[in-house]
């Protein structure tokens, strides 16, 4: 009833990008002169024209700002008015959106440590509270309660710089040396004993599964990444070749379309020609 309810939302706001999910609404547009900012205050100036019309109270204490870029101009303000008085956005540097934490340089430090706090916390609780349990027990707790935190929307954020690959690892080194008999061996022999995957092999075969899926037409075609195909018809590894494109800068570079390019190139045909998305995580493990 809801979403019905709010159905025409998106017809008084035109002329930018809007996404709605559930009760959350959020209006971008690539701002490049102040006729850009103009437009976008229109459009809140409308969306409060739309509430007051359909008596829905805005919480406008909820409402941010956050601007994306390097050399971002900050000096423009945007205004909402509430109960007859104008109020102005809260401008963030960071807002966390369903569970990742955005920073305006979409650096993903912030996220990275939260991540990591989080994950720890739970290998503590395992620690404290599961100190003679059996070896798969204390797996099947770490993929679930401890894993999960480091894994999640990681085509998203999932990180380039060295630092930040170790920060993530470490976790795993530590859920490891849980088992008193393998604490003593290498962190390769734990992983091999254990059969598990380093967390960097995890992500790459998670950002896999999502090229396969967005390039069989699993995925809405209108809001799925674009990756563009070669039209040629010399494919050295398989038949998917995806166009390898240049970038200025690293953020653009290990951006999901850009990072996933060569790596899905040079897998073998008959991987990424698997008959299912099971088959596949199959054949991607034997790669590992």
């Amino acid at each position: 009833m809801f979403i019905i309810f709010i159905n025409d939302l998106l017809d008084v706001c035109k002329d930018i990008n809007n996404i709605l999910y559930a009760d959350d609404a959020k209006f971008c547009r690539h701002i490049k002169t102040h006729i850009d900012n103009s437009i976008l205050q229109d459009v809140i100036n409308n969306l409060q024209s739309w509430t007051d019309k359909w008596q829905l109270n805005l919480n406008v204490d909820k409402c941010v700002t956050v601007s994306y870029g390097y050399q971002v101009d900050k000096s423009h303000s945007y205004n909402i008015k509430r109960e007859g008085m104008v109020s102005t956005l809260v401008r963030l540097n960071s807002y966390k959106d369903l569970g990742v934490i955005f920073q305006s340089d979409l650096s993903f430090k912030k996220h990275i440590a939260s991540q990591i706090n989080k994950a720890n916390s739970m290998l503590g609780l395992i620690k404290r509270n599961f100190r003679d349990i059996k070896q798969d027990a204390i797996i099947m707790s770490y993929k679930s309660l401890v894993r999960s935190h480091l894994e999640y929307a990681n085509s998203v954020w999932s990180p380039y710089r060295i630092q930040d690959m170790e920060a993530l690892e470490k976790v795993q080194k530590r859920a490891t040396k849980l088992i008193s008999s393998l604490k003593h061996k290498s962190y390769e022999e734990r992983l091999r004993i254990l059969n598990l995957p380093t967390l960097k092999f995890g992500r790459i075969r998670g950002d896999m599964i999502e090229v396969l899926k967005i390039l069989t037409g699993k995925y809405d075609s209108l809001i799925s990444p674009h990756l563009p195909l070669s039209s040629g018809s010399v494919t050295r590894a398989n038949s998917f070749k995806i166009i390898t494109r240049r970038c200025h800068y690293d953020l653009r570079k290990y951006s999901f379309c850009n990072r996933v390019t060569n790596i899905c190139n040079s897998m073998p045909n008959d991987v990424v020609n698997a008959s299912s998305l099971i088959f596949f995580n199959r054949a991607v493990e034997l790669t590992r």
